[in-house]
């Protein structure tokens, strides 16, 4: 039966047209090289190369088997690299629970570099409320939150936290509506009328969200999104209404009484158990970078 070895020093010949390039890439002789290919032809009775002057020309059943070997060494390489990973790495799932507060641009970038340094690991994105995301990350190990700063904390001792930076909130309502065409809106006229809140700021900071006493929890951004469009208000990041207020169909309220961009604080929880282990040091920090670059555009 052929070995790795001997695949990876026939595909590397073919290649390089030498069995002398094919040591070189490889870093070996271009006897061990030739041996381990006639290896090959003595096992199947086969000749793979055919020697014209210093280049080693592939015959047809080298034609014939070299596409087959590249996904063989190719899968070969992945298994490698996978097992390597579940040797070296206690963590091969990480939960990330989150609210309404991540930016998805941001989890796009966590996403990406987490897959880029642990191709094995399996990242779960998970909404769920803070009472929700605190019970998990006490209860395992491989689970962190990505959820708004609040004042006041409720978890065990268990669980550390980390400030990440600060995003933007606005208010906006829908084109057809009236808010945004008064003169001198005031708070009062807020009052006046229906407003969508995000059941997660809700439950973080109900004395900063709840301003109308006609308000209508949501818990999904994308609901959120369509129902403002349609009527009533809501409050919510710059990030998530920016894609509707280009296209015309939000439109930003300004308010004399209040600063019309107003600040939310992202932050990580995570279990003392898993400390500055990676991947915790990656997401730090594309996180801090991620708000350094919003806090430079503004």
């Amino acid at each position: 039966m052929f070995s790795y070895e001997h695949l990876l020093a026939f595909c590397t010949t073919y290649e390089a047209s030498s069995y002398s390039g094919a040591a070189k890439q490889l870093g070996k002789d271009r006897t061990t090289i030739r041996d381990q290919v006639k290896a090959v032809e003595d096992l199947y009775g086969v000749t793979l190369f055919e020697i014209v002057g210093k280049k080693a020309t592939p015959t047809t059943a080298a034609e014939h088997i070299y596409q087959r070997s590249k996904v063989v060494l190719s899968n070969t390489e992945k298994l490698s690299t996978s097992l390597e990973n579940i040797y070296m790495d206690e963590m091969l799932t990480l939960n990330i629970y989150h609210d309404i507060s991540l930016p998805l641009n941001l989890a796009i970038k966590v996403e990406h570099a987490l897959h880029k340094q642990s191709p094995e690991l399996r990242v779960h994105w998970l909404h769920r409320n803070r009472e929700e995301a605190f019970d998990s990350i006490e209860k395992q190990t491989n689970s962190i939150a990505l959820m708004q700063h609040k004042n006041i904390q409720r978890f065990s001792q268990n669980v550390e936290f980390f400030s990440l930076g600060y995003g933007q909130l606005g208010i906006y309502a829908g084109k057809r509506s009236k808010l945004p065409h008064l003169n001198n809106l005031s708070i009062e006229d807020l009052r006046l009328e229906k407003q969508y809140v995000s059941e997660n700021h809700f439950n973080t900071l109900p004395d900063l969200y709840l301003i109308s006493p006609h308000y209508h929890l949501v818990s999904n951004n994308d609901l959120l999104l369509e129902l403002v469009k349609h009527d009533g208000w809501a409050i919510m990041s710059k990030e998530l209404a920016d894609p509707q207020l280009q296209r015309g169909e939000l439109l930003q309220i300004e308010i004399k009484e209040l600063a019309n961009h107003f600040n939310f604080g992202l932050t990580l929880y995570y279990p003392v158990s898993m400390n500055d282990r990676e991947p915790l040091p990656t997401i730090k920090a594309i996180t801090k970078a991620h708000f350094a670059e919003a806090i430079s555009v503004l």
